[in-house]
């Protein structure tokens, strides 16, 4: 498994660190929540043009394993960058997450938030399918093995097809009644409308996670079953596009096997390698569906746009003094140490008082490390929930769990949760025409737990980065006629345009290895293949079509 990552200039000396810095990094607070008009000023002309015809056509999204609302807010940004403030042709029509507090950080959104919002995915299937799935449940004391297969005997039965259609219902959040799943995706709706079908999905990474203690199960985990769940209802939907993020070693690559009517594309990166000071390698994928889409980038071209660190983790501390004091009580009085409840003029409780014997210990053995690893300016991160031969340190932040125990040394303190929601790309302190603020609510935030939104951070994409590969994929994609104007190019006798359109496509698979080395060399010559096919196709089926035909109508790219 291969991953890409740029060196951080931070961990440099002298006339080096100097000279890796690059003009598109981001360098200030307000340049880290400015990824969008970032994103969209490094797209070629071309690209640009292809994402304002996408966005004036309109896209309907459904997000699934939802969180806080990131996906939502993902597509608010780019349709505001690309139409100026109108997100007019954005339609969020569901939404769906188990956890109580990202329901209401979903309901909170101010902009994009879902028509319907739905519950436990598990929820979603049929009463006789749940029962079909409970007798293939396998027993806690199954080996992993039988577990697995177990789980696989689930997948086969859910992708039937048999599971979900346009008129399945489960209980929506925002209407206390039970709604339609795919509420204005009707098959009519869909086959008149040019709008693309956007799903979007973080699926539970727990089973992945290589910050477990023993062996992951992987496809063997309690997730397997919901995962299934959503992948039969994707299948079942057939949407456009499918973004999804996960952990590096998610099984991406058995992605085309489930799914074979899509391509799938995906990179492994971490937001440093964009200019984020965090370290949180992740897998960003799409499955473009190949009857509609075709795909001209690459993942060269991704990493092409790949940028030097020019700021360190430090940056994201930026809670007020007072926010600061009031959380260092909480920590000192939950370990029973009360003091005075301070102001923002009072020193700061000692870090002793808030934290436990073994965790000061570990502070302590980071301290020794501090001088090797520390960023030219004295930025020196931990986490200390991890052993220092576990835990990542350095002048970045480290990866994040959702219990937050990461401590700046030149700051003396711990990240606070609104800051480790901005660093995730959550704008909660900034305030300006320039500046995309966050779309949860004031008064969500203020009334929620520092414990609640380390949760709803560490749950959450990281909203740059993904982004970012969204408008590239974005600016990259070619939509493919309809079968009901393939059908029209047939009827003026372009019969050989419909046929070799329909023989690329069937032939548009990745290749299935685990190597991104061996995508990166075919994934040009497949694309430019693909287009030059694409182009053909359009340019010998308008070239046959009469003045009154919907291909003069509408052009295919």
């Amino acid at each position: 498994m291969s991953f890409q990552r740029r060196p951080a200039f931070l961990v440099e000396e002298g006339e080096a660190a100097t000279a890796a810095l690059d003009d598109s990094a981001p360098k200030s607070l307000p340049e880290m929540f400015q990824w969008a008009e970032a994103a969209w000023l490094q797209l070629s002309d071309e690209c640009k043009e292809r994402v304002s015809t996408l966005t004036k056509q309109g896209i309907d999204l459904l997000t699934f394993y939802s969180g806080k609302g990131t996906a939502e807010s993902i597509f608010q940004q780019i349709f505001q960058t690309v139409a100026g403030t109108s997100s007019d042709g954005l339609r969020v029509l569901a939404a769906c997450d188990r956890s109580p507090v990202c329901r209401q950080a979903l309901m909170s959104l101010v902009a994009g938030g879902p028509k319907h919002l739905f519950g436990d995915i598990c929820s979603r299937v049929p009463p006789e399918m749940q029962e079909a799935l409970q007798r293939l449940e396998p027993s806690e004391t199954d080996e992993m093995e039988h577990k697995a297969a177990s789980y696989e005997e689930m997948r086969k039965l859910l992708f039937n097809g048999q599971c979900f259609s346009h008129k399945s219902k489960s209980h929506c959040f925002v209407h206390g009644q039970y709604c339609g799943l795919w509420e204005g995706l009707e098959p009519d709706t869909r086959q008149k409308s040019q709008k693309l079908v956007v799903v979007v999905a973080g699926a539970s990474c727990t089973d992945f996670s290589r910050r477990r203690t023993g062996p992951c199960p992987k496809l063997s985990g309690k997730t397997t079953k919901p995962f299934f769940i959503f992948l039969a209802e994707v299948k079942c939907l057939g949407p456009d596009l499918f973004f999804y993020e996960n952990v590096p070693n998610w099984p991406v690559e058995q992605l085309q096997e489930w799914l074979p009517a899509y391509e799938n594309f995906y990179v492994r990166v971490s937001p440093d390698s964009f200019g984020y000071p965090m370290s949180r390698p992740r897998v960003f994928g799409v499955l473009m569906k190949k009857e509609r889409i075709v795909f001209s980038g690459s993942t060269d071209d991704f990493y092409s746009l790949q940028t030097a660190l020019a700021a360190s983790g430090d940056i994201y501390f930026h809670a007020p003094d007072a926010a600061v004091r009031s959380s260092q009580w909480r920590r000192a009085k939950g370990r029973g140490n009360v003091h005075p409840h301070v102001n923002v003029d009072a020193s700061s409780i000692p870090l002793t008082d808030q934290v436990t014997p073994t965790t000061f210990a570990r502070y302590l053995e980071y301290e020794k490390l501090r001088h090797t690893r520390q960023g030219v300016d004295g930025s020196f991160l931990a986490d200390l929930d991890q052993n220092p031969q576990f835990g990542s340190c350095g002048p970045i932040l480290p990866s994040l769990p959702t219990h937050n125990s990461v401590f700046s040394f030149s700051r003396g303190r711990f990240l606070l949760g609104t800051e480790f929601l901005a660093a995730m790309g959550e704008n909660i302190y900034l305030a300006d025409a320039r500046t995309p603020s966050t779309f949860l609510s004031r008064a969500f935030l203020e009334r929620t737990s520092e414990k609640d939104l380390n949760y709803l951070a560490g749950n959450a994409f990281h909203m740059p980065l993904m982004g970012r590969f969204i408008f590239f994929v974005l600016g990259h994609i070619h939509q493919l006629p309809s079968m009901k104007l393939l059908k029209c190019v047939s009827d003026f006798g372009a019969r050989s345009s419909s046929f070799l359109l329909e023989s690329q496509t069937s032939e548009n698979a990745p290749p299935q290895s685990d190597s991104d080395a061996e995508v990166n060399d075919n994934s040009k010559k497949k694309r430019a293949t693909n287009a030059e096919a694409v182009a053909g196709a359009a340019a010998s089926a308008t070239a046959t079509a009469t003045e009154d035909s919907p291909l003069r109508k509408r052009p295919c790219l």
